[in-house]
């Protein structure tokens, strides 16, 4: 005997086909403008443009290629030790400032479970050291410097010194050291 499931018939067409017969449909009405685009249509370009521009800006004050993965590595690595050490509220607030592309590199394997991570600069070093190429010669402060400086020019101040307020002693010592000066 066949058990039949009534959430599932949706799935199965049986619901669609009733909704059809009652004139009811679930496909959009999407409406055109005059140059072919639609409206409200999402503008991948913009999103692309905007990750592109933080790289660009890393890449930058590294003093490196503007189409480096260094860059884009170094970005992504000093964004993860923070969100890792920040609560998981803060983290969500902080990824909210974020541009889209980078919040969803951002979020790459990220589990909310045992958060905040202890650990300490050290820890940023050294995931830092791994992703920079030693014929570079790029010191891993000097990597953490350039993203916290993109940082500085996109995200909100109160947000900013939320993160802040949330790591350790020797992290905000290297957070301050780093930005005595703006020149790597």
């Amino acid at each position: 005997m066949k058990k039949k499931l009534k959430w599932f018939s949706r799935y199965t067409g049986e619901q669609l086909e009733k909704e059809n017969a009652k004139g009811e449909t679930h496909k959009k009405s999407y409406k055109y403008l005059k140059d072919g685009t639609m409206k409200n249509s999402v503008d991948l370009e913009k999103y692309e443009k905007d990750a592109k521009q933080w790289i660009y800006e890393v890449a930058t004050w590294l003093k490196l290629d503007p189409e480096r993965s260094v860059s884009w590595n170094v970005l992504k690595v000093v964004l993860h030790s923070l969100r890792d050490r920040l609560p998981v509220e803060e983290t969500f607030h902080f990824s909210a400032q974020l541009p889209l592309l980078i919040r969803g590199a951002f979020f790459e394997g990220y589990r909310v479970t045992g958060k905040p991570e202890k650990f300490h600069k050290s820890e940023i070093e050294k995931r830092l050291t791994k992703v920079l190429p030693p014929t570079l010669k790029i010191d891993a402060r000097d990597a953490f410097k350039a993203v916290l400086l993109v940082l500085h020019d996109h995200v909100s101040t109160g947000e900013l010194e939320d993160i802040y307020e949330n790591m350790p002693k020797d992290i905000k010592q290297l957070w301050d050291e780093s930005l005595k000066t703006h020149s790597i």
